[in-house]
């Protein structure tokens, strides 16, 4: 499996595979574990910030973190999820369903400590 970046930028099945097994399986931020269709690689420090494509910046998230995170930086992600937490509403069974479906997941990561953090 291969993913481009907007740039054309390419990551093969043996960078993936490195970075799936840097995180032990699980997701960066708010430590899901994953499997080969629920997640994705994400610069640690955006591309857009002066980050790099270098594997010590690269790290697996699940679909739902990395939408979230977008470009922003690890302390103003931290705030957007303290802020996130705080408006959540409860979804029913049915919604839920549609979310996780589509990328999206009812759990949001404690804004104090992400999952690597606490590792």
């Amino acid at each position: 499996m291969i993913v481009k970046r907007a740039l054309g930028a390419k990551f093969g099945t043996k960078t993936r595979q490195t970075i799936y097994e840097k995180t032990n399986y699980h997701c960066y931020y708010c430590g899901t574990a994953l499997n080969p269709e629920n997640w994705s690689v994400d610069h640690i420090i955006p591309i857009s910030l002066g980050g790099s494509d270098e594997l010590d910046n690269l790290t697996g998230a699940c679909i739902s973190c990395n939408k979230r995170k977008k470009n922003h930086t690890l302390e103003s992600f931290r705030t957007l999820q303290s802020r996130l937490n705080q408006k959540i509403p409860w979804f029913s069974p049915d919604q839920t369903k549609f979310l996780e479906r589509h990328g999206f997941t009812k759990h949001i990561p404690s804004p104090d400590l992400f999952w690597w953090e606490k590792q």
